[in-house]
């Protein structure tokens, strides 16, 4: 079946390089020693064992390239070489076909250059393939016998060009079915050899990355943070009071600093106005322990679904507020730890500039405030949820308490401080760089070796730059997890008092029955 391939060297070779167009870059040398190589090749491996003769000349049926591969005076004839079929079984072919170019291979790896050999190894590969897969179609190689000499250095340049000949010998020779482009994504599993996917079936894909090393989603998500750690910087938040604590705001009367003077003004004045608004509403002296509140009765105005849905609701949001308002406190004092062991740093300390406009004062009031916003808005919440009426008033009353302690972050819902005002990453940056130094250098504050990211597990470093606001907050916070819960659970006819009109209602009521009783005591 494989009778009608052409005898001579530079036929065969161009032969089953026909379906790419890297060979018209290549030497006269490099094709004569390539052909050579691949026919001695081909008669080592006893397929041939005598010369045939040359093959038929055809009418060409379809021109795919028209390579000009004009070499010289190298006695090599043109021709139209046809590749009758191979048989009517296609795996027995595609088996057959690649035995034979593995056993080509082999001889002409020892016989020509290297390169020349893996781009002939390539081709060979895919024109086998290509001729296997319609074996009615006939290729048309045309040589011309004289090349230019401006023709000839173009070529010597062009074969320079290792990476483009490597480039263009990636991809797959045009199929009819499908039209695909030279720039197109190129099949890999084919391309090393291997079964190409079946109808419907998707190529293996390797993702790597930490899913490489993972064995579940935890293992994951630790090692992509500390990818991330290792190679960005652990960016410090802001807030209102450390931007003017830095001396960051390069006019004072603007209207971002009114505004900014506003956002402090209402969370010194709204948390207390909101407590003492409370501890007057409510009415203490019917009060009791027990879980009648919580009672479920079927039909019924005070005691039905709405009133123990907003009972289990509000345990929920107590819980979740009062955790939320401990993290945000120890955030703030990790905070506020590395700004002030910033501050302390040599680096700092060498550039009188970073220190001049420092004001410890704001920095001192944004860590109180921040301690007494958090502590004030989680007995808001309880004080709400207590004289709330439904499910509703809860969640709303738990979203506005929210906003009120979140108001002096930066970006924020007012917008008068953004991200532009306070780059984080770049004062994380030049946080790790100046601490490091200062925590190499002194062994007593850091006898362990951590790095100023674990700045908060160093007890020296914690103990000579932390405040005190924070050691009395965060176990507070921590205590309010657990006896604001319990008390909304387990604290009985803590309602609001009646209004007015509702006290005066209650009077008539209370006079009608005593005429009532007046009435029939002188009937009797």
């Amino acid at each position: 079946m494989y009778e009608d391939l052409p005898s001579d060297p530079f036929s065969l070779f161009r032969c089953l390089t026909a379906t790419q167009a890297w060979t018209v870059a290549c030497t006269e040398a490099q094709v004569a020693e390539a052909g050579e190589a691949l026919m001695k090749a081909w008669q080592t491996t006893g397929l041939r064992e005598e010369p045939l003769e040359a093959p038929e000349i055809i009418k060409p049926q379809r021109r795919d390239l028209d390579v000009g591969g004009g070499f010289g005076d190298t006695g090599f004839a043109q021709d139209d070489t046809k590749w009758d079929e191979l048989s009517d079984d296609d795996e027995s072919d595609e088996e057959a076909i690649l035995g034979i170019s593995s056993k080509i291979w082999d001889p002409a790896m020892k016989s020509c250059g290297a390169a020349v050999a893996c781009k002939l190894q390539i081709h060979l590969h895919r024109t086998l393939f290509v001729h296997m897969k319609d074996d009615t179609e006939s290729i048309d190689v045309e040589c011309q016998a004289k090349q230019t000499e401006p023709e000839r250095e173009s070529a010597n340049r062009d074969n320079n060009d290792s990476a483009q000949l490597m480039s263009e010998a990636q991809h797959m020779a045009p199929n009819d079915d499908e039209k695909q482009l030279l720039d197109s994504p190129r099949d890999i599993s084919v391309e090393e050899g291997g079964d190409p996917p079946e109808d419907g079936e998707e190529p293996a894909e390797e993702i790597g990355g930490t899913f490489e090393y993972a064995d579940n989603f935890r293992e994951m998500m630790m090692y992509s943070a500390e990818d991330k750690k290792a190679d960005t910087f652990v960016p410090i938040a802001g807030n209102t009071y450390r931007f003017w604590g830095l001396g960051i705001p390069e006019h004072r009367f603007t209207t971002q600093n009114f505004g900014v003077l506003s956002i402090l003004l209402v969370q010194v004045l709204s948390p207390p106005a909101c407590i003492i608004y409370n501890l007057y509403k409510l009415d203490w002296e019917g009060w009791h322990f027990g879980l009648s509140d919580w009672y479920y009765i079927p039909n019924s105005d005070e005691h039905g679904v709405s009133n123990l849905s907003k009972h289990i609701v509000a345990t929920a949001f107590l819980i979740m507020f009062t955790l939320n308002g401990a993290m945000v406190v120890d955030n703030e004092r990790i905070a506020s730890l590395k700004i002030t062991a910033l501050l302390d740093a040599p680096a700092i300390k060498h550039k009188p500039g970073f220190l001049k406009d420092v004001n410890l004062f704001w920095l001192n009031v944004g860590r109180v405030l921040n301690c007494v916003v958090v502590i004030e808005c989680c007995l808001i919440v309880y004080f709400a949820f207590v004289l709330s009426e439904n499910p509703m008033d809860v969640v709303f009353n738990a979203l506005a308490v929210t906003f009120l302690y979140n108001l002096d972050d930066i970006g924020g819902e007012t917008g008068f401080l953004t991200e532009d005002d306070w780059d984080g990453d770049e004062l994380g940056k030049i946080y790790y760089h100046a601490v490091d130094a200062l925590m190499t250098d002194n062994e007593q504050l850091n006898p362990d070796g951590y790095t100023p990211d674990e700045i908060n597990s160093c007890n020296q470093m914690r103990d000579k730059y932390g405040s005190w606001t924070y050691r009395i907050a965060e176990p507070l916070c921590y205590l309010l997890v657990i006896l604001l819960p319990m008390a909304y659970i387990f604290i009985d006819e803590l309602k609001c008092k009646p209004s007015h009109l509702k006290l005066a209602v209650m009077e008539l009521q209370k006079e009608v029955a005593a005429l009532k009783g007046g009435g029939a005591a002188l009937v009797l």
